[in-house]
């Protein structure tokens, strides 16, 4: 009787022990929720990985470490959607899957988007996915905080809405990329980057810049990278390097000695500022308002600190001068400003069996074209100061290439690493891709659902005399086989 008793007592307690741990598990998830839709990722991942090491085929937990990998850009993300297809979660994985598409901008995600406005038309994820990829190609206005709200309130990455329309404000003037910070700032724990106080000190300031026509500045060799020279005020030369990878219009001069010999007011010091991967600790960044001779411009935002870069004085995005596009031309090293209408007569001048006008999509600065490799049609980040073609390890696995052991040589250190060999095809022109750098990050990922599928760096560009029009959003590539053509180029 003793040991029955004792049998009743355990089962009991375990009964009771039941609809405790399920709590837990409930309690658990809803903090994942509550944090992912904050933008906490980090701290959401460790409540959703507690639940999948007690249960891992909570479909739940799944699908919410699927989102948070999106955020991530993680490899993972195609287990967690096969494991959700085989558990029977059809739904959520084709969820997941249709923002996979999007996050690598390949061109199959509209036929898969229709579908799944068809078989979930009340799906408020779909909804908002359809929701971003209009607003990323401009075929939406910029919303305003009602429309947010809405999108916000009732899907899981609630941040997402806001940071994605702060990325497509700040491409256009500072006070509109303010505007939308600041909302984004109302919905989040935490600051993103120094952006308020730099675009607060350049929105104050009267910058004028006078691009008339077509003009030719000086070319630049950057080591691996292409730029140009600028002309101070005082008639000093600044170096600088063109780089697609400098966020919000940045112009950034990496040497306090230099910087400090630039004409113009200092208008504001940020303590610690910057720290770039290459920087052993961070640096206090000064704002200045500086006046170039070449091109003419007064009160021009410079941002200044003391830095590891080398190759040039600093470097700068294709859209940092306002009203100007730049066209660069590696093989006959020159370079070219063109007001709108210039661009416009050089543009019906080309040749247009050597040329093609690729739509770019641009994120806070970050340019990004469509290109196809291994038959599929995705996004690449125009890097012009990285190296080659590369691929992230999400996209290997997306696009089906097999990767093989190889090393880069880096300060003159070998580290292991892997690369790929295949070809990319932009427009009518194919690039043979060989040894082609695999990292374990995406580059070029916002942390918002967005990213690419790679990078594309100087040594594409150099094949092709190359123009940033930012007046029609589109990168111009022109084949250099025509003997003539900078001589076009330059009116």
């Amino acid at each position: 009787m003793k040991r029955l008793a004792l049998i009743l007592i355990v089962i009991a307690g375990i009964a009771a022990m039941i609809p405790t741990e399920a709590a837990a598990v409930s309690e658990r998830l809803q903090k994942a929720r509550q944090l992912l839709h904050k933008g906490a990722v980090r701290d959401a991942w460790y409540q959703i990985d507690s639940v999948l090491q007690q249960d891992p085929v909570n479909t739940e937990a799944l699908y919410l470490k699927g989102e948070a990998s999106l955020v991530y850009g993680s490899k993972s993300l195609p287990t967690t959607i096969d494991s959700l297809r085989s558990l029977g979660s059809t739904d959520k994985a084709d969820l997941l899957h249709l923002k996979l598409l999007h996050f690598m901008g390949d061109i199959a995600f509209l036929d898969e988007l229709k579908r799944c406005e068809s078989l979930y038309p009340q799906s408020a994820e779909v909804r908002y996915t359809r929701w971003l990829y209009e607003i990323e190609h401009r075929l939406r206005p910029l919303p305003d905080e009602g429309e947010l709200r809405v999108l916000s309130d009732p899907i899981t990455l609630g941040f997402a809405p806001y940071k994605a329309a702060f990325c497509r404000a700040t491409n256009r003037t500072f006070a509109e990329g303010l505007a939308y910070l600041e909302l984004l700032h109302a919905h989040v724990d935490y600051r993103w980057g120094m952006f308020d106080s730099v675009f607060t000190a350049k929105n104050r300031m009267p910058t004028v810049i006078d691009v008339t026509g077509t003009m030719e500045l000086e070319y630049a060799e950057c080591g691996s990278q292409m730029g140009l020279y600028f002309v101070d005020a005082n008639g000093r030369k600044l170096k600088m390097s063109l780089d697609t990878g400098t966020s919000g219009k940045g112009f950034t001069v990496h040497s306090d000695s230099v910087g400090n010999l630039l004409p113009g007011d200092t208008v504001m010091c940020l303590e610690d500022g910057i720290q770039y991967n290459y920087m052993d600790e961070p640096a206090d960044v000064v704002i200045k308002a500086v006046d170039f001779a070449q091109p003419r411009m007064t009160s021009f935002p410079v941002q200044y600190f003391q830095g590891g870069f080398t190759l040039a004085d600093g470097c700068f995005s294709p859209f940092a001068l306002d009203g100007a596009a730049i066209t660069i031309d590696p093989i006959n090293k020159r370079v070219f400003l063109h007001d709108e209408a210039a661009l416009s007569v050089y543009r019906d001048t080309l040749p247009k069996e050597h040329a093609t006008f690729l739509p770019l999509i641009i994120r806070n600065g970050w340019p990004y074209m469509p290109a196809s490799i291994n038959g599929h049609e995705v996004l690449m980040m125009i890097e012009s100061g990285s190296r080659d073609v590369g691929l992230n390890e999400l996209a290997l696995d997306h696009l089906g290439i097999r990767a093989y052991d190889s090393a880069l040589i880096w300060r003159g250190e070998r580290y292991p690493t892997k690369m790929y060999d295949a070809v990319m095809t932009v427009g009518p022109f194919e690039y043979q891709i060989e040894g082609g750098l695999v990292t374990d990050w995406v580059l070029g990922n916002e942390g918002y659902g967005v990213a690419a599928a790679g990078e594309a760096g100087p040594d594409f560009l150099r094949n092709f005399v190359f123009t940033f029009d930012p007046f029609r959003y589109e990168l111009i590539l022109v084949k250099p086989e025509d003997p003539v053509l900078s001589d076009k180029v330059g009116g």
